[in-house]
């Protein structure tokens, strides 16, 4: 299968499709236990609220939940905006879990501040969203959180060791998989507990390569501010800058 056919809708669902056909139930973070055949389904959201909605959707559709995780501090996105907003408590309402996607890089790195500032931002979500995070996902995070073998902000966290190496664990950063497939994956063979992580962005935009999708969501976002001037303001101005 190549990237085009992958990371689409239809490569969504027949990824699913192979985690069900081979027995796998669909689980969250409150699973603790590697040596059973479950798959905790993560999605990091760096870009767009839009794309997670439809991605949880068609999960909805597939009847599996999974877990998704949202920036308060995101230069993409706002949850506060009406829009967003929607989007998540939507998703929340289809039967998935809610996470903080937490930017470690944007305070110190000693613990007790990481901590501190992990557990303020879950209270600013909860009270924009009204909805509580359960669990936390560092962003891009350095290698000093990987396989952190303690609770941020009072709750789990996604690399945890045991989420992180105990669990076969697949990524498709960057519009691709890193480790390999998750059906190629040595855990995924022997019928042991895995954890999954996608982007949204990559499988529910249009576009055969990460670059084109990339290229098509700038489009969009620009696409999206423009007719947001227009609404909230009556400046005539021209739609292309180079004009």
């Amino acid at each position: 299968m190549d990237q085009s056919t992958e990371f689409s809708t239809l490569g969504y669902k027949t990824l699913v499709a192979k985690f069900l056909d081979a027995s796998y139930r669909f689980c969250d973070f409150t699973q603790k236990k590697s040596d059973e055949r479950v798959v905790i389904f993560r999605h990091d959201i760096d870009f767009s609220t839009r794309a997670a909605r439809d991605l949880a959707n068609l999960e909805a559709e597939l009847r599996v939940t999974s877990t998704y995780f949202f920036l308060i501090r995101s230069p993409f996105y706002n949850i506060y905006e009406p829009t967003a907003l929607c989007h998540i408590r939507e998703i929340h309402s289809l039967g998935h879990r809610i996470g903080l996607h937490f930017d470690a890089s944007l305070y110190s790195d000693d613990f007790n501040c990481l901590d501190y500032a992990a557990t303020k931002e879950c209270e600013i979500f909860e009270k924009i969203v009204g909805v509580r995070p359960t669990i936390i996902s560092f962003h891009r995070p350095a290698k000093s959180l990987l396989g952190l073998d303690k609770k941020v902000g009072g709750r789990d966290h996604t690399y945890n060791k045991r989420f992180f190496t105990d669990f076969g664990y697949v990524s498709d950063s960057l519009g691709e998989w890193r480790f390999g497939p998750p059906d190629k994956h040595q855990a995924f063979t022997a019928g042991k507990a895995m954890q999954v992580l996608t982007h949204p962005i990559w499988w529910m935009t249009e576009g055969q390569t990460a670059s084109k999708k990339i290229t098509n969501f700038i489009a969009e976002s620009v696409e999206q501010v423009a007719q947001n001037v227009k609404t909230n303001c009556n400046v005539k101005f021209k739609e292309d800058p180079g004009a």
